[in-house]
């Protein structure tokens, strides 16, 4: 049964406040007394429906043709012109809508800026995007919004990213500390070093370069709070140290300041003693806090409150700890650190401090009690051929000369196993 449909026409002037009667199917189809009946009345139109949504009037009840009328697709209210539509795309196509439907109910996609019925999706700024401009976007690896692919090279958010850098550097001990491998009987050691990033935009490259190397950076509260940094290495053979620390250091140097940073800033180098006699510790502990000139030569700075030379005697290697800040400290009964270094990102300052302290655990595993605070000895041990070679940069620090008393023999008396 044919559906009739009356409704107020608005914006038409000549029908205002008319009652119009809309027939939503082609006015070929009416049937011939329905069109009598319609047309019989004054005021009422026979109106059909085009395939554009157009109205077109056939009638206005006075014999006269009127002009075309506008429907829009949401509100379905005619209209006299077409100029305040506007297309909005929707679930069935694209639709003309009225400019007031159009505001409140249809969204702008912020990408192509189109119209749309929905928009499901929003980008990290909290702005809607439509179903196509989406398929360039991918998730943030931090959380559950879409990032533009080509506005990131990390596959974060500019939220995550804002916050990751505000986080780049753990805080000081808030890793696992990888001083738990000294447990074998291996001479090994590990290396702390403290640099200054040379801006707080380096922090987070200088992170990543080193743990592509195996090493963890953290803050330290001694340090400069924006550009200080701490690198820790895992505890290796000397070998092992030299490629990885000199490797290392090539590649930050142009990112930070280790030696020109400040005599405040230092490089620690840890030891395991399960490799090491206690009588071995104990000659160690004297070799290294009872030569202060020797120490400070080859460290690149005088004692600091965070290296203090205390004499020691050879049954303190029984102790497990000590004062942390001495130049040569029990730290567990794992390890003892030589605190003594000035940072450096130099090749032959890296050297030079790695090789001292494997010449110095070596010279005093062999040298007597007596000799344990004669540098000439340690001198003429350096000058062994055995030695000479290893410790090449120790030697060309210390500036070598022959040993002054020609007697003297680094290997005379007892020594530690």
């Amino acid at each position: 049964m044919l559906q009739l449909s009356i409704q107020s026409v608005r914006r038409v002037p000549r029908f205002t406040g008319a009652l119009v009667t809309v027939l939503r199917v082609p006015a070929l189809d009416v049937s011939p007394a329905l069109r009598s009946w319609v047309e019989s009345r004054e005021g009422v139109e026979l109106c059909e429906v085009q395939d554009d949504d157009t109205l077109r009037i056939l009638h206005d009840g006075r014999g006269e043709r009127a002009s075309e009328l506008y429907s829009c697709g949401c509100c379905e209210s005619w209209f006299a012109s077409c100029s305040d539509f506007a297309t909005v795309r929707t679930s069935r196509g694209r639709a003309q809508w009225c400019s007031t439907c159009a505001d409140e109910n249809a969204g702008v996609c912020a990408d192509c800026q189109n119209l749309y019925e929905s928009l499901p999706y929003y980008n990290d700024c909290r702005e809607s995007i439509c179903a196509r401009c989406v398929e360039s976007y991918g998730n943030c690896g931090n959380c559950d919004c879409i990032v533009r692919l080509s506005d990131t090279e990390s596959g974060e958010c500019a939220s995550c990213a804002d916050r990751a850098s505000a986080d780049v550097i753990p805080d000081y001990h808030s890793q696992a500390r990888p001083w738990r491998n000294f447990s074998s009987s291996a001479p090994l050691f590990g290396v702390e070093l403290e640099i200054c990033a040379k801006s707080e935009s380096n922090c987070a490259e200088i992170r990543e370069i080193a743990e592509n190397a195996g090493m963890l950076v953290e803050r330290d509260g001694s340090l400069d709070g924006d550009r200080g940094l701490e690198i820790v290495g895992s505890p290796m053979s000397l070998d092992e140290n030299l490629r990885a620390w000199v490797a290392l250091a090539s590649q930050l140097r142009r990112l930070a300041s280790g030696w020109d940073a400040g005599s405040g800033y230092g490089m620690h180098i840890s030891i395991n003693r399960l490799a090491m006699t206690r009588l071995h510790q104990g000659k160690l502990l004297c070799f290294i806090n009872n030569s202060r000139e020797l120490c400070e030569k080859v460290a690149g700075r005088k004692q600091t409150s965070w290296a203090q030379f205390h004499r020691k005697i050879v049954r303190q290697g029984m102790d497990d700890t000590s004062g942390k800040y001495e130049a040569l400290a029990l730290r567990s009964y794992k390890r003892m650190e030589c605190r003594i270094f000035r940072s450096t990102l130099a090749e032959k300052g890296i050297r030079r401090n790695l090789e001292f302290v494997a010449a110095a655990v070596e010279f005093s595993k062999i040298a007597s009690l007596r000799l344990l605070e004669s540098t000439g000895a340690f001198f003429e041990w350096l000058d062994l051929p055995s030695q000479s070679k290893r410790f090449e940069n120790i030697r060309k620090a210390l500036k070598l000369r022959p040993a002054t008393n020609p007697r003297t023999h680094a290997t005379s008396g007892k020594g530690g196993k």
